[in-house]
């Protein structure tokens, strides 16, 4: 979601707020989240308040932790 604010901790509070709602959601329909959050600053036009601009939503018989590290971990680059 774009969160219009002065500072970055503004915009993070407001994000963490929100991503608190997709948690609770999470739960009462019996499944597991992964908070990570992630933050951009716009340099361009505006953009409107609250808009979601970028999402992901994945469905696995594995346990959150194996899900994350089979699909995230295992293509991590590591320059030598």
């Amino acid at each position: 979601m774009c969160f219009e604010a002065a500072s970055y901790d503004e915009a993070f509070e407001k994000a963490k707020r929100e991503s608190d709602h997709y948690v609770a959601s999470a739960e009462f329909a019996e499944c597991e989240a992964f908070e990570q959050l992630q933050a951009y600053q716009q340099d361009g036009d505006p953009l409107i308040d609250g808009y979601e601009v970028y999402s992901k939503l994945y469905e696995s018989r594995e346990s959150l932790g194996e899900f994350y590290a089979n699909r995230f971990e295992r293509y991590e680059y590591h320059p030598e």
